[in-house]
């Protein structure tokens, strides 16, 4: 009877953390520097490498002012899922015909732009 216990045990961490998919597998357009606006002075640059490791970093008025550690970025059901981050895909890499402003990002034709938790990132 342990022995089912054991093997349904592992079974089940199989499934709840084996689903995740490094985020370049899902779209390799993923990769790259992506830049969200808040306003004239703050925006954030998220960097998404080759293999699926990535940073935030925050900048006011072109100085740098924060950042996070290196995450393992995956997609699981529609989240960007980041070591204890978690973003809502909203949009996946898209590239567009037409200019796109959205507040204080504009997506350029032939620009690629994702929606992360309703904030736009444009690549850079």
């Amino acid at each position: 009877m342990k022995i089912f216990f054991n093997i349904l045990f592992l079974v089940s961490i199989l499934i709840i953390f084996g689903c995740k998919k490094k985020v370049v597998e899902v779209d390799q357009n993923f990769e790259g520097v992506w830049l969200h606006r808040f306003d004239n002075e703050k925006n954030i640059y998220f960097t998404i490498n080759k293999n699926s490791s990535g940073i935030r970093e925050w900048y006011t008025n072109g100085h740098f002012e924060k950042d996070e550690h290196t995450r393992r970025w995956r997609v699981k059901n529609n989240y960007l899922c980041g070591e204890g981050q978690k973003l809502k895909i909203d949009k996946y890499p898209t590239s567009i015909t037409s200019i796109y402003i959205n507040n204080y990002d504009t997506v350029y034709p032939n620009q690629f732009y994702i929606i992360l938790d309703g904030e736009v990132y444009r690549k850079k």
